[in-house]
């Protein structure tokens, strides 16, 4: 018997050999084209320039293959990734696209775990005071607990992230895991450890699925006598593997690994100990030792803080704080977590006031050797950095001017301004490389060039990627007065989506991206001509529904997309044919030369793209635009009559799962509301009057944008 059990403890060894991938390495049947790899060359030797500061930009049109030249990158550095979206369902599609590329590699997905949140706010001028609320989603807090175990564990990771990861995490060294060996006692296991000092919670048994896996992060104990009992957890960071924890007279007897769905005893994998991350990144609270620290610091800090505000005159802020941090106290004591515990994190880090918080930026493990001597820790990429890089700076002014109300008005203890994002400089400080990617770079990324390169040559962009492997070029540009837009907009939408291709029109504010959206469907329906299907896709849209409607484009059950921004940058839509910006002459941020490019950019992915701006008059944004777009033309067209090549369409790529976030959003697609009635039309109400688009229009020409 022990020899098998020395085969079933060895094959889990194995496995957990495999599971470690190595060195990066790219795996696809596709090559970098020649444009692609003098771009990699280029931003590689950018990187190594001691002058550059570690930072270089690449300047990529759309679909010119970024994501792979980004790959490729991450495989020559051959370190740590880290990959900066500016939301998350951009996060989700660089996700899948890197997954795809680096099979057998940790490609994670780290984004905020909030599918709702409205933060604790304080309007002095009404004296209105808003609560926390929230609803955390599970499956995204697993998906970050397990970006932050595989860092800890090993090298070959790749971290797809929105902002969210400048945001504070539990310190590193506190988040360890627990080991758990054969012949530890069920109090020590049970109590002590999964409860006691990760945090894990019991779950009852269900009579009807007695050996159904627990939760990620809680635990079933099945009892057949006093001392003979089988624990089954699932380890928090990965919902995919249970173990099954067998005690015979109250000691651990064996310990069997099963992968999810597969309960038979061929698929289950005997170890001799299992290790467990924390329930939750703020795993000191869970110890005794540590909560009674922190309770006596925020106790120090509340008398303090409470003689201040009485020497200032303001008793009733004084009452007001001391009531809030005592209830926080006893509920912290008791049960080592309570509403709001992320403000009292500096205490449980044990930081000085004004330190910077723990980041998942913290998680990336050390190297052993310098920055100039080998691999840096973890290499940047900021995709659509002319995004990505403000969000960076804007995070930390938001929360602080929120943060100080709350203070003044002695609804929070000082310390709870050190629960905060990372300022901008404090995170370029923890970055030794990174590249800048997009097709529009401009002051953000100007801005961090002169902060770390020191001479003009290095403060230029590295490479412009402007040819395209498909050898498609930039579409043509139209201009069109506004008069009439919406009309000459369902024409175009029409005869598009008659041929089987997809349309995005661009408002000027959600308000008109819906009532465009609304007029198209009632007129399409009712006045005898082909029949779209639209759908508004605006801020407003949660991003598990953003998902839904993208992929119902590609799928061509909707036929056009109504927007104002969110169809900007880096969407991938290879069957969209035209790009349509109404009231493209509003000068502003929504019709800068940046969003002019960028919109028109998502119809550069099609063979017969074509944009239309409607305007009365060209702004200067709009010259600027169409030069870039125009340049971009010619640079393509010569590169296709040099080498004697003709465009091929991209064959769009479309599966059943569709994203990430459509396997971790379920309720995205629930038809329940109405299963009769298709998504897009809903809430739509019908009125088959042609008039109605007159009106639509009579309305745009007369309301400000």
């Amino acid at each position: 018997t022990r020899s098998s059990r020395r085969r079933f403890v060895d094959r889990g060894e194995e496995e957990a050999a495999k599971e470690d991938g190595g060195e990066l390495r790219v795996t696809s049947p596709l090559r970098l084209t020649e444009p692609q790899r003098e771009a990699v060359e280029a931003v590689e030797k950018r990187l190594d320039d001691p002058d550059a500061g570690g930072v270089a930009v690449l300047q990529g049109a759309t679909g010119t293959g970024k994501t792979f030249c980004m790959a490729s990158l991450i495989a020559k550095r051959n370190a740590p990734a880290l990959v900066l979206a500016p939301n998350k369902v951009l996060a989700a599609q660089l996700y899948d696209e890197l997954a795809g590329l680096f099979p057998g590699h940790a490609v994670q997905y780290f984004v905020s775990f909030y599918d709702y949140y409205r933060p604790e706010s304080f309007a002095p001028n009404s004296a209105t005071f808003m609560s926390k609320r929230s609803a955390i989603n599970s499956k995204l807090d697993e998906l970050r607990h397990s970006t932050t175990t595989s860092l800890s564990e090993r090298r070959d990771v790749i971290v797809v992230a929105s902002v969210s990861c400048v945001y504070g995490l539990g310190v590193p060294e506190s988040y360890e895991r627990h080991v758990i060996l054969v012949g530890d006692d069920l109090l020590a296991v049970v109590d002590e450890g999964l409860k006691g000092k990760l945090g894990y919670q019991q779950e009852p048994l269900s009579p009807e699925r007695p050996w159904a896996p627990p939760a990620p992060g809680h635990f079933t104990a099945r009892h057949f006598d006093e001392d003979d009992v089988v624990v089954a957890v699932t380890a928090a960071g990965d919902g995919d593997v249970t173990y099954a924890l067998k005690f015979e007279d109250g000691t651990l007897a064996a310990i069997a690994r099963r992968r999810a769905g597969d309960f038979s005893s061929s698929g289950s994998v005997f170890v001799e100990e299992m290790s467990l991350w924390p329930a939750t990144h703020h795993s000191a609270a869970q110890e005794r030792k540590t909560r009674d620290r922190v309770c006596r610091d925020v106790e120090r800090e509340l008398r303090g803080r409470v003689d201040e505000l009485l020497a200032a005159g303001k008793p009733q802020y004084a009452e007001r704080l001391e009531e809030r941090t005592l209830r926080d106290l006893e509920l912290l004591r008791e049960t080592g977590t309570c509403p709001g515990i992320e403000n009292y994190s500096r205490h449980f880090a044990g930081s000085e006031a004004g330190e910077p918080p723990v980041t998942l930026l913290d998680y990336f493990p050390p190297t052993t050797t310098t920055h100039k001597g080998g691999p840096p820790r973890f290499l940047l990429i900021c995709d659509e950095s002319h995004l990505t890089i403000a969000q960076l700076g804007a995070m930390y002014h938001g929360d602080r001017a929120r943060k100080q109300n709350l203070v003044d008005y002695g609804f929070r203890l000082p310390s709870a301004m050190d629960n905060r994002p990372l300022k901008a400089d404090e995170f370029w400080s923890r970055v030794e490389e990174a590249v800048l990617v997009s097709a529009t770079p401009g002051k953000n990324e100007g801005k961090v060039l002169e902060a770390r390169a020191s001479t003009a040559r290095c403060r230029t962009v590295a490479s412009k990627l402007v040819v395209r492997p498909t050898l498609i070029c930039d579409p043509a540009v139209a201009v069109r007065p506004r008069r009439g837009q919406l009309e000459d907009a369902l024409y175009e939408c029409r005869w598009r989506a008659a041929l089987g291709e997809r349309s995005l029109v661009l408002a000027s504010s959600v308000a008109q991206a819906n009532l465009v959206a609304e007029k198209f469907n009632e007129v399409s329906l009712h006045d005898g001509g082909v029949p779209l299907k639209v759908a508004a896709l605006t801020g407003r849209v949660k991003p598990k529904t953003r998902i839904s409607l993208l992929a119902d484009l590609k799928s061509g059950t909707l036929d056009v997309l109504v927007g104002v921004q969110l169809l900007r940058e880096g969407i991938d839509l290879p069957e969209c044919s035209l790009v349509a910006i109404l009231d493209a002459d509003n000068e502003g941020f929504l019709r800068s030369d940046v969003a002019l490019v960028q919109n028109i950019g998502r119809a550069a992915r099609h063979v017969r793209g074509n944009a239309i701006l409607y305007a009365d008059r060209v702004t200067n944004a709009m010259r600027r635009a169409l030069d870039e777009t125009d340049e971009r033309r010619h640079v393509q067209q010569e590169y296709n009559r040099r080498y004697n090549v003709s465009p091929r369409p991209l064959v769009p790529k479309y599966s059943a799962a569709r994203s990430i976030l459509d396997i971790l959003n379920d309720e995205a697609f629930d038809d329940s509301a109405d299963p009769g009635t298709p998504g897009f039309l809903r809430r739509q109400h019908a009125a088959p009057r042609k008039r109605e688009l007159a009106r639509a229009n009579a309305a745009f020409e007369t309301t400000p944008a």
